[in-house]
């Protein structure tokens, strides 16, 4: 045996001479297990496999999200809501003026996708940036919906519309009617080829019977002349009676009596002076009142006082002066004349009964600069003449306009003024929650992904060498 030998017999002496403890066979079984199940290339294997699909799954999942709130935001609108607000529960105990309007807002619904049912009041409403669009107000004094089409409503939206008595429709120009329980909009010409053409309608409406059945229209633009004529559509029958009224300079202001039966027209003149002519529905003169000088029908129909002992009239060059007019033409005594104390120009816009008129009113002057002719609140003024009481203000931020506002006359003498509690506004149009929705989920994907691909960076430069 040499020298190198022996070293190494020496050495395995010396190696098993040291005392080892086997350890136990449940333990080694145990590592084995693990061992076979992968090894340390495999495990890598299935992380990387993770981390490329955790991007594709977290997009998944939010599209699914996006897909499920844009199947409840598509549903019919009955599925949401099975009827106007206006009308659940059995309807309201009685109409409300509220003592504060609200306005649109980018998110209100349109009465086509959700009509409000009957409504007390429609004014025109537009913010910084927007343009005029008819809003209109339930009967229960919260519900708020906007006019959506409003070109085939009116002309090109530039003029205003009319509201029925009973709040039951609008009635735009060429013989528009867009109904406000079904949302449908249709059209019953007043003269032929009666409609829209190149933006504008050659009938606009000028006042609605209060029995509902009547509507007086006016041509646009007034016939050149010693005539002015209006057209009477029936509503039941779909008849159209023309009434020549005279001469005027500019478009007359009608209004119908109490009783529908008889029709009073207020046409002026180049030389400053004025008339009003009352007509039968056929058309016949019947009777003509001397109104003081200077001084027109209220506008809108709003002019014959419930009782229809009083004509309203008004100076269009001193709109807070305010006058009455003997309605039957038998020299009764009517009350003096009223000024009205506000600050600017009001508009009448209905009777609260045959002692109370409701008066729109005009923001002040310089109150909001670049705003014009903005309607501030309504206003209760005494026939027999006093103080005005203020019943409800609109939308008076510095970049609000209101303007031609519109009453259920019907309903007005019924309504109780008061706060109307928490607004309804409709279900959010599609068009305006969608495509935040939309971009608010690939917002999150992107930096889903951005955190992803820093996160690799990160691992990546912590394992270089």
């Amino acid at each position: 045996m040499n020298t190198e030998q022996r070293v190494r017999a020496a050495l395995r002496d010396l190696v098993d001479a040291v005392p080892v403890a086997p350890p136990p066979p449940a333990a080694v079984r145990s590592r084995a297990q693990r061992y076979e199940r992968g090894s340390g290339a495999d495990r890598a294997r299935v992380r990387g496999a993770g981390h490329r699909l955790a991007p594709v799954l977290a997009a998944a999942g939010l599209m699914l999200v996006v897909a499920a709130v844009a199947a409840v935001g598509l549903l019919p609108r009955w599925a949401i809501s099975p009827e106007p607000s206006s009308l659940r529960g059995g309807g309201v105990a009685g109409p409300v003026l509220p003592d504060r309007f609200a306005g649109r807002t980018p998110g209100t619904a349109s009465v086509e996708a959700a009509p409000p049912g009957p409504a007390i009041a429609v004014f025109d409403h537009a913010t910084a940036g927007t343009v005029d669009i008819p809003v209109v107000v339930g009967v229960d004094g919260r519900t708020y919906r906007e006019v959506g089409d409003v070109s085939r409503l009116t002309n090109a939206g530039d003029d205003p519309v009319l509201l029925a008595p009973d709040g039951s429709a609008l009635a735009g120009g060429g013989g528009s009617f867009l109904d406000l329980t079904t949302g449908e909009l249709t059209v019953r010409p007043v003269l032929p080829g009666d409609t829209l053409r190149d933006g504008w309608k050659p009938t606009v409406p000028l006042a609605w019977s209060p029995d509902g059945r009547w509507l007086a229209y006016g041509r646009i633009p007034v016939p050149e002349g010693d005539r002015t004529d209006l057209a009477l559509l029936d509503l039941d029958t779909g008849e159209v009676t023309f009434v020549t009224t005279g001469r005027g300079d500019g478009p007359p202001r009608v209004a119908f009596s109490p009783d529908s039966s008889e029709l009073a027209v207020s046409t002026g003149v180049a030389d400053g002076g004025a008339a009003i002519r009352i007509f039968d529905l056929a058309g016949d003169l019947v009777r003509e009142l001397s109104p003081p000088a200077g001084h027109l029908l209220a506008p809108n129909g709003t002019a014959w006082s419930p009782d229809g002992a009083l004509l309203l009239v008004q100076d269009p060059q001193r709109p807070r002066r305010l006058a009455f007019v003997d309605a039957s033409g038998t020299g009764a005594a009517v009350p003096g004349p009223v000024t009205v104390d506000q600050p600017y120009g009001v508009e009448p816009v209905g009777w609260r009964g045959p002692e109370t008129l409701l008066l729109a009113a005009y923001r002040e002057p310089g109150s909001a600069s670049g705003v014009p002719r903005s309607l501030a609140r309504l206003v209760e003024v005494p026939v027999a003449g006093g103080a005005s009481r203020v019943v409800s203000v609109f939308p008076h931020g510095e970049r609000d306009h209101v303007e031609d506002v519109r009453l259920a006359s019907g309903l007005l003498p019924l309504a109780e003024i008061r706060d109307a509690g928490r607004l309804d506004h409709g279900p959010v149009p599609a068009e305006y929650w969608i495509p935040r929705v939309a971009g608010g989920a690939m917002a999150l994907v992107a930096a889903l992904l951005a955190g992803l691909l820093v996160r690799r960076w990160w691992a990546g430069r912590r394992a270089a060498p």
